[in-house]
Formats: structure tokens, sequence, C-alpha cells
């Protein structure tokens, strides 16, 4: 009876299906866009313009469209033409224009019988023809292209051309589809995308997106292997692991089913006899080429169910479903879903071979993609699918790329991210067979390259534990990228085809060192790339995973390291889904990590206690101040203008309860940043275009060189930059900035603070905290202040103590002008410009307008909650009981002595021969320092912050006496290794060395020992010193 119920109700479904796509068709046309530059063919007749010879026919067709309702259809003879009379508005591009698109031809063809013939496209000044292409026709279904004039056609296109002729193959006749042809539109030069239709666009393109042409090229060059037991064993381990994986658990039930016809139904699918036709299903990147004739045009096609990453993602809902039922009535119906969801996407283009015009970025929208395929597989295998879905896979995850010889070592996160599981996914969707190993092989021996040590600012991994992308570390794209880097290293883990030791280590250092950043989860907003919104956090599954995996050597089956690290993160969340498993194992969550570390791949000092964590953030001559994209980071100019972010809170720390908010925040008050603080509508950035390497975007760099991190012990530290800002803004502001980490006492330091800016205000910021409630106190010398608003500005005769809203205190000393407020701050959404307003309390050291030469210095308790900081201003009066000295802060050094730790750290600006404060005589190179003694012992740490992957003067152009803004990606230093620097340095006193690989001792005598250190990648070098 359950039986016949179900066949009723499916007959009954496919009969309402084919009514519904009949009176709907005619709508198809609603939501696409309409205007003159898209030349649609939706009229009773073909308009006037087009015109062919003799022998063809041209005809307005129902039977296949990309655009409205109907095509154009014409069918030839041998050598037939197609002729169009209309001005092609060709411009030429112009480099100095502030749109660096170029003039592109665009249109769709679709070809009923596969020919291996071309079609020939010309352009035409009257009878006179200016250039042309050759268009491939063996294919089935729909294609696009996208041709740049200039770049990529035969010929030299003139402004004067008004006509396109459409020349048939000599030897064949046939008929085809034409639709949404665009004669000429501007396109961003980066994305066209060469297929087998037209390999020769876009050809010198070496974007990972754009190669699938390329790729597909290429042929192993291993040899074919044996298929033993061990090896299926093997494949069949990393099939269920893939598996679990990618499935989503669900209950099918009536209600889901439903719910799948019912989004099903939304594509109007339907079937005559060989031909399948339903809604055109888009990228959502071929939208930007409507970007100059509408405001719509982002993400169009998702926002009106065309997308094709929600199209597949039903297939996707469609295959765990057929996955997880055993009622034969259900897996028949998803089962022919699926085959028609499937045929209509490949009609649609998204076949072998096929870049519909262009694919940059196509793996954020395609991880469902290679998920439904693979979970089909039995399926596809039984209706003979199987070959033109694995072949689809191939190409678009442009997996062949693997069978390329590697060109340096390391690759971009993005195919971390968005790659490794799609290309797996079309290896493993094979039958087992030693070209499936050989397959494996290659595959394995690519990501090993890419977990390599990557050159300069190249993708991924740095030896400090820094994961690149758009030239500087970035957490929230090594996030996406841990994704697929840990489920690589656990898939393959414990069998034939493991990942090598070394790329093993490399990633669990890398995460190692992102929960040292992170707090507990949360990143700084420094680091919080162009979406300085406060949520960026690393992900526990992670370092589950990699835990999993065992150890990089595999000698243990599970990592302890990794264990006790997920069961900290992980544990009281909903994904914690091993911490049970690692438990009942003896492991135990880590403690909070304590200590002090660098990644001068980032310019970042790091220093944590208790459970909470301070960052000191920079830039450089290598690394950029922020990353502001259209719609995206509108007013974080000065992220990393030395901020020093204490992140803190009693419970789950987070930045906002270390005192962020975005409503209402002032973008001027990053805490420990200098900066003119400027009107917001002042403060946006101008994102312009300035090549043709990258779009709109803006990532200023400095031309200065120094700005990094040291560590001594592994326990404190100190931070410093030479901060200069880009002459886009205001090139005039200068300051030499540090900071000095000594437990929970932070010393900050400036000097030399300029710029010529007479109207605004220059300040360093000491904190900014949001006001939950207006009445929350903060405590100012003594006294706690609930009123609101509140503005109290001055030089104290005396110290001034300050403790904020999250217990950090702050000791600031009597000469400086401080500014200290609780009131409504009114600003704007740094996403959509929207102003926004809030309540908070913060203060800050005025420079006044313009300044000369000034200078700050301030000393953070780091959550001292109030309890010591008037002691701790006591203490500061009296030089033998003073917790720290400051030693020097000029333009040449800042040096402070630390009274607890006995440690003297140097920040030296300049090389110097006569250094007279502290131990430290000469240095031959700027650099940081920090020497801690116990009786007749020292030890020493040296680093030189310089990356140095280039030498000399900065890489700066100068048009009309400013530093011109220049893409970092165009700089012909941007993949150089960093380079060993040598720095010698002489102390007071003679002392002996112990033995050291990067140090050896040059001199030393009764008054001095001179050393020479070896540096490289920004890197701390320690060395324990004896005295003589």
């Amino acid at each position: 009876m359950q039986t016949k119920k179900h066949t009723i109700l499916l007959h009954c479904f496919k009969q309402v299906l084919l009514i519904a796509c009949v009176l709907i068709s005619a709508k198809l046309s609603a939501q696409d866009i309409f205007v003159p530059e898209i030349i649609s063919f939706e009229g009773e007749q073909v308009n006037s313009q087009w015109s062919a010879d003799s022998k063809s026919e041209l005809q307005v067709s129902k039977r296949h469209f990309k655009h409205g309702n109907q095509s154009l259809k014409w069918t030839w003879e041998q050598k037939g033409i197609l002729e169009l009379d209309q001005n092609i508005n060709f411009t030429p591009f112009n480099p100095e224009a502030v749109d660096k698109s170029i003039p592109t031809f665009c249109f769709w063809v679709y070809n009923e019988t596969p020919k291996n013939e071309k079609i020939t496209v010309q352009f035409a000044t009257d009878t006179t023809v200016n250039c042309e292409f050759k268009f491939g026709l063996n294919y089935k279904g729909w294609r696009a292209a996208w041709v740049a004039f200039e770049r990529d056609m035969k010929g030299t296109p003139v402004t004067s051309m008004n006509k396109m002729k459409i020349i048939a193959p000599e030897n064949t006749s046939g008929s085809l589809y034409f639709d949404h042809i665009m004669l000429c539109t501007p396109a961003d030069s980066r994305w066209n995308t060469p297929d087998y239709q037209v390999p020769f666009v876009n050809a010198k393109t070496k974007n990972h997106w754009l190669v699938l042409y390329k790729s597909s090229l290429n042929k192993p060059k291993q040899k074919l292997g044996i298929l033993t037991d061990k090896l299926i064993k093997g494949i069949q381990v990393i099939n269920k692991r893939y598996t679990k994986s990618v499935i989503k658990k669900v209950k099918v039930t009536d209600k889901l089913m439903n719910q799948i016809r019912k989004d099903y139904a939304k594509y109007k699918i339907s079937r005559s006899e060989d031909q399948i036709t339903g809604e055109n299903i888009w990228f959502c990147r071929f939208s930007e080429i409507y970007r100059p004739y509408t405001k719509e045009w982002k993400n169009y096609f998702n926002k009106h169910n065309k997308g094709f990453k929600k199209y597949t993602k039903l297939m996707y809902d469609v295959a765990c479903a057929y996955n997880q039922t055993d009622n034969v009535e259900y897996k028949s119906e998803l089962e022919e879903l699926f085959f028609n969801l499937s045929d209509h996407l490949i009609d649609q283009g998204w076949a072998e071979g096929s870049a519909n015009g262009t694919v940059h970025h196509l793996g954020y929208s395609m991880r469902t993609y290679y998920s439904a395929y693979f979970l089909m597989r039995g399926s596809l295998i039984k209706t003979k699918r199987l070959d033109q879905a694995q072949k689809a896979m191939e190409w678009y995850s442009g997996v062949k790329e693997i069978y390329a010889p590697f060109h340096g070592k390391g690759m971009s996160i993005d195919a971390f991210n968005t790659s490794v599981m799609g290309r797996l996914a079309s290896i493993l969707i094979l039958e087992d067979s030693p070209e499936k190993v050989r397959y494996l092989n290659a595959y394995i021996a690519w990501i090993n390259n890419g977990l390599e040590y990557a050159p300069g600012l190249e993708d991924s991994f740095k030896v400090d534990g820094s994961v690149f992308h758009h030239g500087n570390n970035y957490p929230a794209y090594a996030t996406g990228g841990y994704d697929g880097a840990t489920a690589m290293v656990y898939f393959f883990s414990r069998t034939p085809f493991h990942i090598s030791q070394e790329g093993h280590r490399i990633l669990k250092e890398s995460l190692l060192k992102t929960r040292l950043f992170c707090n507990k989860e949360t990143w700084p907003l420094s680091m919080s790339g162009r979406h300085p919104k406060g949520t960026g956090k690393l992900n526990p599954i992670h370092y589950g995973l990699m835990a999993l995996a065992g150890t990089p050597d595999g000698k243990e089956k599970i990592d302890p390291e990794m264990a006790s690290a997920y069961l900290r993160l992980a544990k009281g969340k909903k994904s914690s889904k091993w911490v049970k498993t690692f438990e009942k194992k003896g492991f135990k969550a880590e403690n909070d990590p304590q200590g002090n570390w660098t990644m001068n791949y980032a310019a970042l000092g790091i220093h944590r206690r208790d459970n909470w964590s301070v960052t000191a953030q920079g830039h450089s001559r290598y690394l950029w101040a922020a990353e502001h994209y259209i719609g995206a980071n509108y007013y974080g100019r000065y992220m990393k203008h030395g901020q020093v972010q204490i992140l803190c809170g009693d419970k789950k720390v987070s930045n906002f309860t270390s005192g962020f908010e975005p409503k209402g925040w002032d973008w001027n008050k990053f805490p420990g940043t200098t900066a003119i603080h400027l009107p917001i509508d002042e403060l946006e950035a101008n994102i312009l275009n300035v090549d043709q390497v990258t779009g709109y975007e803006e990532m200023l760099i400095s031309d200065e060189a120094f700005a990094g991190a040291l560590s001594h012990e592994g326990n404190n530290g100190l931070w410093a930059m030479k901060l200069h800002e880009h002459d886009k803004y205001n090139g005039s502001l200068r300051a030499n900035k540090s900071a000095f980490f000594f437990d929970n006492r932070i010393v900050l330091l400036g000097s030399n603070i300029e710029n010529n800016n007479q109207k605004y205000e220059t300040a360093t910021t000491l904190f900014q905290n949001h006001l939950k409630n207006k009445e929350d106190e903060i405590l100012f010398n003594g006294k706690f202040i609930s009123q609101f608003p509140y503005n109290w500005t001055g030089e104290n005769k005396k110290a001034t103590t300050l403790t904020d809203l999250v217990g950090n205190s702050y000791y600031i000393p009597s000469q400086y002008n401080v500014k200290i407020e609780k009131k409504l701050q009114h600003s704007k959404d740094q996403k959509k410009k929207t102003p926004n307003q809030g309540n908070f309390a913060s203060a800050i050291i005025s420079h006044g307008k313009a300044p000369q030469k000034s200078e700050y210095e301030y000393a953070i308790l780091v959550q001292d909650k109030g309890q010591y900081i008037s002691s701790f201003a006591k203490q500061m009066k009296k030089n033998k009981k003073a917790p720290y000295l400051l030693l020097q802060k000029d333009s040449k050094a800042h040096i402070v002595f630390d009274r607890a730790s006995n440690s003297t750290g140097y920040v030296l600006f300049e090389e110097n021969t006569k250094l007279t404060k502290g131990d430290i005589t000469s240095i031959s190179a700027p650099a940081l320092v920090m020497i801690s003694k116990n009786n007749n012992k020292a030890k020493l740490s040296l680093c030189d912050p310089d990356l140095h992957l280039y030498e000399g003067a900065a890489d700066v152009v100068i048009e009309n006496g400013k530093r011109k803004e220049r893409s970092v990606y165009s700089r012909d230093w941007y993949k150089n290794e960093s380079k060993t620097s040598k720095i010698r340095i002489t102390i007071k006193g003679e002392w002996s060395l112990q033995p050291n690989e990067y140090c050896k001792l040059l001199e030393s005598n009764s008054d001095n020992t001179t050393l020479e250190f070896s540096c490289q990648h920004g890197l701390t070098r320690e060395v324990e010193l004896q005295k003589k």
C-alpha cells in the first residue's frame, strides 16, 4: 500500500511540474537585465540589422535561450555568413583612466551537434576587416566567451568598426543559437578565461583560477604502478573519511522530500525528445559584466535564484538524501531529480572544457558541486554518466595541474580552501586502477609542495607561522585554507599516501601559532584584513583533525599537543565532537598559553599571561597597513599604525569583551596607534583601480623597513616600528614607536612624531572602550568616573593614572596632554558607510596640530583592575624603586630597563657606534635587542626586523613630488626569498659565548665583547653569555 501511494504521488508531482513549466515559461525573462548594450532576441522577427547569405536561414527560436525567452537561430551551409550592421562602439584601452577595464566582446552560443570545426568572428569597418577570432564548436550545449579586442584578437581594432560577421566552417553545415551578445563592454582584464572554445584568451595569465585550460593539457610523467591490496585498502580508508566529511546527515521524510521537490520546481526543468530546458544557471561572477549598466549587478544571479552555487547546493541535498534512505520510491525519485539537475547543468555550459566567459574565484561556489557528484558515484556508473561527470570535475578543479612541474614552493591559500577537496573528489570518484594510484601519488606530491615555506610575500606558509594571502598574514583566508589542509593531512594519515612529515609539521606549527595570537578563538582587530568586524576567529575542528592525524613522524596515532589545544578551544562548544574521545584516552586541555612570541612576516608581537593577550602590529615597506575594497573597510586606515590591543575578559575572551563595538567606533582611535584624527568622511579610503594587476582595492605600504618584534627567552619581548604614512593621504606623518613587554607591564614609547597637517589633531590612543551602560565607571587618578558625558583635558602636575572599563590600568608621566572622554560617538559602518552611534570611553595623548619632534611615554598594567596602579605611580617617582627606567628615547634608540626581570630592551632605529645607555656600545645595523642578567650569566636576544626581500633604498616611484600609489602585487621583489643579514653588536665587559649556530664571537677583552649574528626572516636569535 505504501509503495502504491508513493508511486501515485510521484506521478502527480511530475504532471503538476510539467504544467507549471509550460504556464510560467513566458515569465522567464522577468529577472534578466535588459539594457541596450545586451543584444537579445525577444521580438517576433529577426531585427533588420541582422542578415545572412542566401544559403543561410535566420529565425528567432524558443528552443534554447540564455537571455529572455528566445535566441537567434542561424542555419548555414558551408562558408555561410551571418552579419550584423551596427556600430561596435569600440573604445581603446586607456592606461591613464581611473577604470583599468579593457574593451571586450561577449556572447553565448548553443550548439546541438558537436563538430570539430570553428566559426570565425570578425569586426569590420564597412568592408575592411579590422580584427577577428575563432570559436570552437566541438561541444553540445551553451558556451560563452569573453574576448578582449586589443589583447586576444588578431588584427587591430579601431573606433570606426560598424559590422560584425560570423563565418561558418568551410566543410560542414549546421545550426547555432546566439544570445546575450555584448559587442563591446568594459571587463576586468584579469578575469577573461581561456577554454576549449577560445584557448587564446588571456593567454599569459598565471592566475590559479584561470589556468584550467593549461592544466588540462598536462600529462602524467610517472609510470603506472601495481594496484596492490595495501593500496586498495588505503584508498578505501580515504574514501570512507572523505565521505564522512562531505555528507550531511539528514532524516529522509515526506517533509524533506516535499522541500526538495519545491526547490527543484523553481528551476522549471523539462525534457523534450533529446533536449532539456529550464531556468538559466549562471556563475555569480558573470554579473560583473553588468557593472557599468546597473547598480544591481553584484550577486545579481544569486538574488534571483539563478546562481550556480545555490543550484549545486540542491544537487548536494538530493545526493545526501539519496545516500541516507532505504525507501525504494524515494531513491528512484531522488536519482531522477539528480540526473535532471545534472543534465540541465551540463546543457547550461557546466561541462568539460567550458569556462563560460570567466571562472575567477569559482572555488568558492563549487564546494557542493564536487560532493554531490562524488556521493552519486554509484548511480553515475550505473547510467554511464560517470565519465562525463568526472571529466567536468577534473576540468573545473584544475586537478591536472598536479602533473605540471612545480615552479617554486607553496601555493595559494585559496587552493587549500577551495580546490583541494574538489580535486581529490575528481580522483576518488574514479574506479580503482593503477591510473588512480598514479593520480593520488601526484596529488600528494602537489599537496606536500603546497605546504612548504613559500618565498617572499607568496602564499601560503611562512617560517614564523604566518599564513599569507594578498601579500600579508591573513587569518581570515588562513582559516578557510586550514579547512582543506587539515582535511588532507587527516584523510591520508596512516595510509600509503600520507602527507610528508615536513608538510605535516609546518601545518601543525602554523596552527599552534594561530592559537597564540587568537584569544580564545578571536583574532585581534589589526589582523582583520578588510573585515574589521571583530568577529573573525579560528576553528577548533582544525586542531581536532590534526590530533586525529597523529604526530608528523607517525609514531603516535593521536598528536598529544594538538589534542590538548583542541580540548582547550573546543570544550563547551556544540562542535566539540571529539572532546569525549580525547578525554577517554587521557588527554587534558592545555592551560592558556603563557609567554611571548613574534611573527615578523606580520610585523607582530604577541604577549600572554593568565587568560589575557596583547598584540602589537605595524606595517613596513613590505607589508601593507590596511586592506580596503569597495564595500569593505572604508575607514580602517590606521589598523596597523602600531595598534596595541589587549584581549581580555572574565568569561570567554573576544574583541567585544575587550571594549570593541562597531556601532559608534571612532576609526581614528585604535589603541596604541599614532594618527591624525580626521572627520569620518575624510578618513574614508579613496579606493582606486591603480593598474591591471589589481582591481578596485587599496593596500598601501610604507617606505620604512623597520617594523617587527623580538621575543626574549620566550617570556618577555618588545615590538617597534618606524611609522611613515603613505603620501596618498598624510605622507608627512612620521613616528618612531615601541612597546616593551615585561610580565603584566607594557612600556610604550613614541618619538620624532611629526606631520604638517595644520587642520586636525595628531594623537596616540591609549584605549577606546564601549560603554554598555552610560554609568559604567573608569578610574581616573584614584576617582571613579560614572558621569556621562564626561570630558577632561590637561597636563597633570603629577603623573596621570587611569583604569579603563575592562580592567587595564595606565600610567602617564606628567608632561603629556591627556584627553579623557565618556560620550556618545557618531561614526559610520565600515562596509555600508551608513551612520551609526554608540557610547564610549576613551583616552588619548594629544600631540596637537602639525606636531614636530613630539613624543609620548606611558605604561600599562594589564588586568590590574585598578589595584596596583597608584603604588606603581608612587614607585615611579624614585629611580631606585621605579618598576622601569627610561634610559633613552630619541630618533636613534628607545631603551628601557625593567627592574623585576633585570632586563633591558633596546630598539635601535639606526646603526650606531656611540651608544652610551645600557650594556650595548655599538650596533652595525638597526636591530631589536633584549639582555637579561643573572649573576655572571646573561641572555642576549637580537632580531633584525627587516625582512630583506630587497636591499637599498625603498621601492618607490615619485610622481609630482609624492610617492605614487602602486599595487603590492606589481613589485618585482614580491616573490623574493628573505636574505640573510649580518649584524655586529658590541657589549660592555668580557664575555664568553655558548655554542650557537647563528652567532659567533669576533672579539672579547676586558672592556668589550663583539658578536656577529646571522639573521633571516625577522626571527629572534638568542645566545647565552658567561662573564669571564
